[in-house]
């Protein structure tokens, strides 16, 4: 084979291994904010199950806004949950994205249209939150 040739292949895989390494943000967490994050989110568990409607509603809120920080913090950003769902689509199976998406379209309910949860509601978003969360900071 031509000298030049293998030369030519050499530079042109060098650049395309450079442009992938470079084109990609770090896209890590540190220990330290995911312990954070984690700790928080447990914190929340005793309100996901209250009596108390307004205590649930404002559980939901704060898992979404958990998740949000956990997002931001994955792609060292400053977006919204929404913006940071459609980034990650790809890290999740079609079923789990599509129940983030359920639990968020929630969320916004409760925010925008004053809705109302009910125990049972709040404890599968409980369980749809801690899948993202697990899945995002892994």
């Amino acid at each position: 084979m031509n000298t030049a040739l293998i030369v030519t292949i050499g530079l042109l895989l060098a650049v395309i291994i450079l442009f992938l390494f470079a084109g990609s943000p770090k896209l890590r967490v540190s220990n330290t904010r995911k312990a954070q994050l984690y700790q928080d989110f447990a914190r929340i568990y005793s309100k996901v199950v209250s009596e108390d409607p307004s205590v649930r509603r404002d559980s939901f809120i704060k898992m979404d806004n958990i998740l949000n920080k956990a997002f931001q913090a994955y792609f060292s950003n400053r977006e919204n949950c929404g913006t940071n769902l459609k980034l990650a689509k790809k890290m999740f199976s079609k079923k789990q994205y599509n129940q983030i998406w359920e639990v968020h379209k929630i969320r916004n309910s409760i925010v925008h249209d004053d809705a109302e949860v009910t125990k049972e509601e709040s404890r599968k978003a409980f369980e749809v939150y801690k899948m993202s969360l697990v899945t995002l900071l892994k």
